[in-house]
């Protein structure tokens, strides 16, 4: 006997099935997002402020990526935060770019001769994100982190990456992105981007000035692949107290030699207007 659908009953593969299940996992995903925004973790009432979420909506997320471990309720504190999933998962985005490991002892040399934070990051969806880092071993440290997202404008080794690229691109990542005011020594006109990046192609380095935060400078080179291109970016950076203007440019030569020592090391090309 043929039996009827109960009415309202949908199939595993209808549309509006399927739908329901991508915005699950886009607020599921969203979740993690926020959560790894804020090393102090969320209550339940304001993640949902956070993300526009119904309270019990994201309670039922949360529960569900708890038993993933992808989230973790700390009880003492009636807080959420990121969990160890989320932390593995992440971990092989870096673990892809095989140039991270060999990177770290560069990086450390960099510390070492610089005593200050020396960071290695790349490029992700025009933006930059920190793949990792060697912590200075002065009291007051950097204040990025890794995992951090910067515009490129805003940032040093955004800038040294924006100096190797067509002012027609650089152009057109304005356009889309916008020039933030983070601070108000950010650069916020073209004119004034462009000028800039034509003195980082003269010298090598790029600088950023307390523009993407106030009290913190930073100095950035690029690192080169086997077809001349731009791989990632290292840095020093620390408080404006230590790295002063008057140590920019001996400072600016560390990075530069060593992001070239790093970019022969993983068999990367130095452009001609690179070489030393």
């Amino acid at each position: 006997m043929i039996r009827r659908k109960a009415i309202g009953a949908r199939e595993p593969n209808d549309p509006e099935t399927r739908d329901g299940g991508v915005q699950s996992v886009d607020r599921a995903l969203q979740i993690i997002e926020t959560l790894a925004g804020d090393d102090e973790g969320y209550r339940l009432s304001d993640l949902a402020v956070r993300t526009g979420l119904s309270t019990s909506t994201a309670h039922r997320l949360l529960t569900t990526l708890e038993k993933r471990r992808f989230v973790q309720f700390d009880r003492t504190c009636s807080k959420w935060h990121v969990g160890a999933k989320s932390f593995a998962v992440g971990a092989t985005f870096t673990r892809r770019r095989n140039f991270v490991a060999q990177a770290i002892p560069y990086l450390r040399k960099l510390r070492d001769l610089t005593r200050e934070t020396a960071n290695l990051a790349v490029v992700d969806d025009e933006s930059i994100i920190v793949l990792t880092r060697v912590e200075s071993r002065e009291i007051m440290r950097s204040l990025t982190k890794v995992g951090g997202r910067v515009a490129m404008v805003a940032s040093g080794v955004g800038k040294a990456v924006l100096a190797t690229y067509p002012d027609e691109d650089v152009s057109a990542i304005i356009r889309r992105h916008g020039m933030p005011r983070l601070t108000e020594k950010s650069i916020v006109r073209a004119s004034d981007l462009f000028r800039e990046l034509a003195a980082i192609r003269r010298q090598g380095y790029a600088v950023d000035n307390e523009e993407a935060r106030m009290g913190l400078r930073c100095v950035a080179a690029v690192v080169f692949n086997d077809c001349s291109e731009p791989l990632a970016a290292i840095s020093v950076s620390g408080m404006t107290s230590r790295v002063t203007e008057e140590r920019l440019p001996e400072l600016g030569r560390a990075v530069r030699e060593i992001a070239s020592e790093l970019t022969v090391a993983i068999g990367g090309v130095m452009p001609p207007a690179n070489k030393a």
